[in-house]
């Protein structure tokens, strides 16, 4: 296999920006992040059929009104509140036992912030396995998924993984040259997700909102010096 890989051992913060409220379709945009708000709900008010209507709520008025005069700020912090908008006017419609806890639907509140993180890490892991799919050779994703899910193993043992689930050849070398590269783009990936959530961010702004969300950690080692 000949693995196509970054010549470059850094990456850039803010390279790119699509502004998420001038997005075309602001229900389209934020299905994105879909499931961030429904686990996240159903997390706090336990009823997966209320959170679920609630969404409803939320992705038809965001159809028809789009995202309104919300111009600047964090995409994460207008969902929560949105999520929390739609909780109040769901259980208006349709009361039930329990009641959502709005008061505990803060945009600091640490299971928003673990779910949103996931929800990033999961749109991220399929962006790299897309691109391996649309890379014949690559096995970036598969390498660096293998390498996740069983930390335990030596580069030998993952090398035989890679080469048992594509039928070829792999050596520890090429492994680990591999691994280094999907790290690296992994790394670009997250950088650019989290800057498509961000109003106008700076490489400041995404650093601040790598550290907050808590996956700075898997970014800073590819920042180059001035970053």
């Amino acid at each position: 296999m000949s693995p196509s890989h970054p010549t470059d051992r850094t990456i850039q913060l803010a390279r790119q920006s699509t502004r998420w409220s001038q997005a075309d379709s602001a229900g389209g945009y934020t299905m994105r992040y879909i499931t961030a708000m429904r686990n996240y709900l159903i997390d706090l008010w336990g009823d997966g059929e209320a959170a679920d209507k609630s969404l409803v709520l939320l992705l038809g008025h965001l159809a028809s009104k789009g995202f309104g005069e919300s111009k600047k700020g964090r995409l994460r912090d207008y969902l929560l509140r949105s999520a929390r908008g739609a909780a109040t006017a769901q259980y208006r419609r349709e009361p039930t036992e329990v009641v959502p806890p709005i008061d505990q639907m803060q945009v600091d509140d640490p299971a928003w912030l673990d779910n949103w993180r996931e929800c990033l890490l999961a749109r991220v892991w399929r962006a790299l396995e897309r691109f391996e799919h649309a890379n014949p050779g690559n096995f970036e994703y598969s390498a660096l998924r293998l390498a996740t899910d069983h930390p335990d193993d030596t580069e030998s043992m993952l090398a035989v993984r890679v080469g048992n689930k594509f039928e070829t050849q792999v050596t520890p070398q090429q492994f680990r040259t591999t691994l280094e590269a999907a790290r690296l783009r992994f790394a670009q990936l997250i950088a650019d997700e989290v800057t498509d959530t961000l109003e106008s961010p700076t490489t400041e702004d995404v650093n601040a909102e790598l550290a907050a969300i808590g996956l700075q950690h898997l970014v800073v080692p590819f920042l180059g010096r001035g970053t």
